[in-house]
């Protein structure tokens, strides 16, 4: 709206539209007088309006038309009728003409009519700001929600990179496990092979649980158990692996250098960490299904 709001006046006796223009003119409005319906709809397409005031006595076109009109070009701009009845609203209504308002005739204090313009403007123009705004945060909300894409199709981008890039790892990995295992077995277990021959038996035993140790280098065993079983220590692990081997007690404890009752507590501490402390499962046996990649989940005896 500008500083001096324009009222297109619309009314079929001269006198009174001049003393009402006169009234309006003195009260800081640009008013725009007009005599008949179609006088009233040339200058509304001529030049945009704050508001429209119309008498219901308006003919050529008559006020509903006028109305309707107004409404059908898209204006928001608020509408004031002076009617002497109630049958306008009805005859408004039958047109589908909404959101209009009606000033009771006589008018006798010109006051009133222009604090009824002024409440008129002063509606619009709320309405039109909170229009406005919404108009500004669904806009804001668009562009959040197209952002928001943008960043799940950049996210989605580099997970499947970093899937790729994983999957590389992994490859890789397993190659360098193959060669890890090649070498062992074709340059280092002969080796071993021809030190045992000779050495007494304490050292001879030492030896073959070496070569043992350096096969399993190459056996998913140890890695398998500490992935599913972290509360493990290191120590449990070894012992893990010989009870796997079938050793007992004493041969473990003669080759951790601990007592046989060392073991027997560690060996307690691993059932109850392995989920198995409560039930009756040969450890050898559980322990043995974690050399594949088909490894039972904890406690699961099936």
């Amino acid at each position: 709206m500008t500083e001096q709001p324009i009222i297109l006046l619309a009314h079929d006796d001269p006198s009174l539209c001049g003393y009402i223009d006169a009234f309006l003119t003195d009260a800081g409005f640009d008013v725009r007088p007009a005599s008949t319906g179609q006088e009233a709809l040339t200058l509304f397409r001529s030049q945009p309006v704050d508001l429209v005031l119309m008498d219901a006595n308006l003919c050529q076109p008559g006020y509903v038309q006028v109305l309707a009109q107004i409404r059908q070009a898209g204006a928001d701009c608020p509408i004031i009728v002076m009617a002497d009845g109630q049958e306008i609203t009805h005859a408004v209504k039958a047109a589908g003409v909404e959101d209009w308002d009606c000033l009771q005739k006589p008018i006798s204090d010109l006051p009133i009519l222009e604090h009824a313009i002024r409440m008129s403007l002063l509606r619009a123009g709320l309405v039109r700001e909170a229009r406005d705004r919404r108009e500004y945060l669904e806009d804001k909300v668009s562009q959040c929600e197209l952002q928001l894409k943008l960043v799940k199709q950049d996210l989605e981008a580099k997970k499947i990179a970093l899937r790729e890039v994983l999957a590389c790892v992994e490859q890789d990995s397993q190659e360098i496990g193959r060669r890890i295992a090649v070498n062992i077995e074709g340059a280092i277990l002969p080796m071993l092979q021809s030190l045992q021959q000779g050495l007494p038996r304490a050292q001879a035993e030492m030896v073959r649980e070496i070569e043992k140790s350096l096969q399993d280098i190459a056996s998913p065993f140890v890695d398998h158990l500490s992935r599913r079983f972290t509360s493990l220590s290191p120590a449990e692990v070894r012992i893990c692996d010989l009870i796997r081997r079938g050793l007992d007690n004493k041969a473990i404890a003669r080759l951790s250098n601990l007592s046989v009752q060392t073991i027997a507590t560690h060996r307690r501490s691993i059932r109850h960490k392995l989920g198995i402390s409560s039930q009756k499962v040969n450890m050898t046996s559980y322990l043995r299904t974690y050399e594949s990649h088909d490894a039972p989940a904890p406690g699961d005896n099936s």
